[in-house]
């Protein structure tokens, strides 16, 4: 589990009805209550909202889900989005923008050893590190990597 997730999963089992929550590591959604209902968890970058669209395609199928919009170091969402509010592909909900994209074939998604987000490389590449966390980690000097 990320931070991200961590931090949303915290504040799920605080909230009625949330007894027992299953954490799915490699699906969509991220969890799931007791009552069949799903939670995915997506940090806000830059007022966007990222997903593949195999994640969405899995949520819309899944049906019963939420999104959970959580900020860098927030306790909570900032936004809870229904997923029947995203079923026509849309450009924005509310005032944030949601981005959808098909991985291309010659790309390989990685976790971020830092945060645990996802990121796409080329194949065969190295890197090991977000471009959030690739930055910081220039800027204090370590060299591994990238």
């Amino acid at each position: 589990m990320n931070q991200t997730e961590e931090l949303a999963y915290k504040w799920l089992i605080e909230q009625p009805d949330n007894s027992e929550i299953v954490f799915q590591r490699r699906d969509s959604p991220d969890f799931i209550n007791q009552n069949g209902s799903g939670y995915e968890v997506k940090l806000l970058k830059d007022n966007h909202i990222v997903f593949t669209y195999g994640q969405l395609r899995k949520l819309l199928k899944f049906g019963k889900a939420t999104v959970l919009v959580m900020a860098k170091g927030k306790a909570e969402p900032v936004a809870q989005i229904p997923i029947e509010d995203l079923k026509d592909n849309p450009d924005y909900w509310n005032q944030y923008h949601i981005v959808s994209y098909e991985f291309p074939t010659s790309t390989t998604i990685f976790h971020c050893l830092a945060c645990g987000e996802p990121f796409q490389t080329n194949q065969g590449s190295r890197r090991k590190y977000c471009d959030d966390c690739a930055e910081i980690r220039i800027k204090s000097g370590k060299k591994q990597w990238l």
